[in-house]
């Protein structure tokens, strides 16, 4: 899936199924697991899950994500809405 004809045919499509243009970006990249401004749909499709979903005043809703395989995190914030969540950041 590395073809350049593919990722524009992917790109034409999106929003009508939750991911956006950096995840994309990052899926196709081998090295990217996930980054900042990252999707939870493109998390997800990146084998992430959802172990902690908090609600901070002041700061929103923040969903922490792990791997499988893995003991990183990810943080997303947004409005509680799977597709207005975006990575900000993770360790």
């Amino acid at each position: 899936m590395n073809d350049k004809n593919d990722k524009r045919a992917i790109k034409a499509s999106l929003g009508n199924k939750g991911l956006i243009a950096r995840d994309i970006d990052l899926i196709f990249d081998p090295k990217a697991d996930y980054g900042t401004g990252m999707s939870y749909k493109g998390v997800r499709c990146q084998g992430g899950r959802v172990v902690n979903k908090s609600y901070y005043p002041g700061l929103g809703h923040t969903w922490q994500m792990t791997f499988n395989d893995s003991y990183d995190y990810v943080y997303l914030e947004g409005n509680g809405k799977e597709r207005n969540m975006r990575v900000k950041s993770w360790n």
